[in-house]
């Protein structure tokens, strides 16, 4: 008898050992079918949204178009605008980068940036500084004339690939 009882419990570890090892695999098992229900879900979302998430990359063709929005935009504000195209390294070929110089009322400055923050790209202001402009003629001796201020913006477009 006692025989019997030393052999039930000298299999007891060895199937407490296997049914740990078989919770474990299922619990691993579950695991990696939710992350791959969670990349499935991602993937679907992506093909989806491609023409959204495209939609919010220019590319290097659009340039002139984004150069006219800047110009509009800063027209419509009673800026002037002066554009230069900064050049890109071979690596950096993911934006268009450019440099804004704007003149006029800060108001004005501020609803430019507010219009760019609205553009339907992702667009990284990358530095901006806001001088007091120079007294113009024009304005020597004008009362309530709005102070004219200049401001160079530095902005990276990114491009689709």
């Amino acid at each position: 008898m006692w025989w019997l009882i030393f052999m039930a419990t000298q299999t007891l570890p060895s199937q407490k050992k296997q049914l740990q090892d078989t919770t474990t695999s299922f619990q691993s098992t579950l695991y990696k079918l939710s992350n791959a229900k969670e990349y499935d879900d991602t993937l679907k979302f992506i093909k989806n949204n491609t023409a959204l998430i495209s939609s919010l990359f220019t590319n290097q063709k659009d340039a002139l178009t984004l150069v006219k929005t800047f110009e509009k935009d800063a027209q419509k504000n009673n800026l002037q605008l002066k554009i230069k195209k900064l050049a890109s390294g071979a690596n950096e070929a993911t934006s268009l980068k450019f440099n804004l110089d704007l003149t006029g009322s800060f108001i004005n400055i501020y609803h430019f940036l507010n219009a760019l923050e609205a553009y339907p790209y992702f667009i990284n202001i990358n530095n901006i500084n806001i001088n007091r402009a120079e007294t113009s003629t024009n304005t020597k001796g004008v009362k309530n004339a709005p102070a004219l201020v200049t401001t160079a913006i530095i902005v990276d477009v990114l491009i689709q690939k």
